[in-house]
């Protein structure tokens, strides 16, 4: 019997037991981010408290981007504020970390 829950009713068919399994994956991700991210590769520098530290810009939106270090053990990973300078593009951009993984970082944008 295969028993299903639609709009808070259960429904059965007939037949051996089965459940019907939905898995995460196949449930469509809804974007939920207030900018939209693109992907890039490009060399950024994180100036924090006077020394600079290589990174490299993975995806940015105007609200935030996600850094990858070049150095797992660098004294930036204590931060939880510096500019992030992407000389490419001319800018320098005062941020906050948001999230820490292994060798990737995410921050927002002040």
């Amino acid at each position: 019997m295969l028993q299903r829950m639609i709009n808070g009713r259960r429904y059965n068919s007939g037949g051996i037991a089965q459940y019907e399994i939905i898995r995460l994956k196949d449930i469509p991700m809804v974007e939920g981010r207030i900018a939209p991210r693109h992907r890039v590769s490009k060399r950024a520098k994180i100036n924090y408290g006077g020394d600079k530290y290589a990174c490299t810009v993975r995806d940015i939106s105007t609200t935030g981007a996600a850094l990858e270090l070049a150095d797992l053990m660098s004294h930036v990973r204590k931060a939880k504020a510096f500019t992030l300078e992407i000389p490419e593009d001319g800018l320098m951009l005062p941020c906050r970390v948001v999230w820490q993984s292994g060798y990737r970082m995410g921050i927002t944008f002040d």
